[in-house]
């Protein structure tokens, strides 16, 4: 029997923050901190109303929680595609970078998009770069139209998604700041 999982992006966990900084959304994210700036045109309102500006983020411990319940219910889900996203919502790059400058003493100035990108040449980004060739932030996300955790969510409890909130962002960018602080004080 086969069934494909395909998780939404994944982000840290909802109790200690870890979360994977290799990944695409979060080196973006990383290369925000590590230059104190993002794109204007993440923080305009405007923009927020696009779907494809806003992240269908689900924290680590739920997605693998789905993928754990998925293998129990392999009978009732085998050849079936499984889209684990979060069923509670989207989340905004404007409502990260807000939460990020209001609960993590980091300020995240605005600039202009090619003023952002001429600073990532040597940074986290610089692998990813060519997504960043046009002149705009790339499009992120996607939908994700989805009943699977709703379905698990009544059997296991902990396949429940919750909202993505900015204590929830202010957790796992905090947990990233330590360990970029504690690594440096190391060399």
């Amino acid at each position: 029997p086969i069934t494909i999982t395909r998780p939404a992006t994944i982000c840290g966990h909802t109790e200690t923050g870890v979360a994977n900084w290799d990944d695409f959304t979060h080196r973006v994210l990383g290369a925000f901190l590590k230059t104190n700036s993002a794109p204007a045109e993440l923080f305009d309102p405007q923009q927020e109303k696009q779907q494809l500006q806003k992240l269908n983020w689900i924290p680590v411990n739920t997605c693998s929680a789905g993928v754990i319940a998925m293998a129990r219910e392999i009978a009732s889900t085998n050849g079936q595609v499984a889209n684990l996203s979060n069923t509670q919502g989207f989340i905004s790059w404007r409502h990260i970078l807000r939460a990020i400058n209001r609960k993590c003493d980091v300020e995240i100035k605005q600039l202009p998009y090619a003023e952002w990108k001429k600073n990532l040449r040597d940074g986290p980004l610089k692998p990813l770069e060519p997504f960043f060739a046009s002149n705009r932030f790339p499009m992120m996300g996607g939908w994700y139209k989805t009943d699977v955790f709703s379905k698990l969510g009544e059997k296991y409890p902990e396949c429940r998604c919750p909202a993505i909130s900015s204590d929830l962002v202010a957790l796992v960018v905090s947990k990233h700041l330590k360990s970029l602080s504690s690594s440096s004080s190391d060399q």
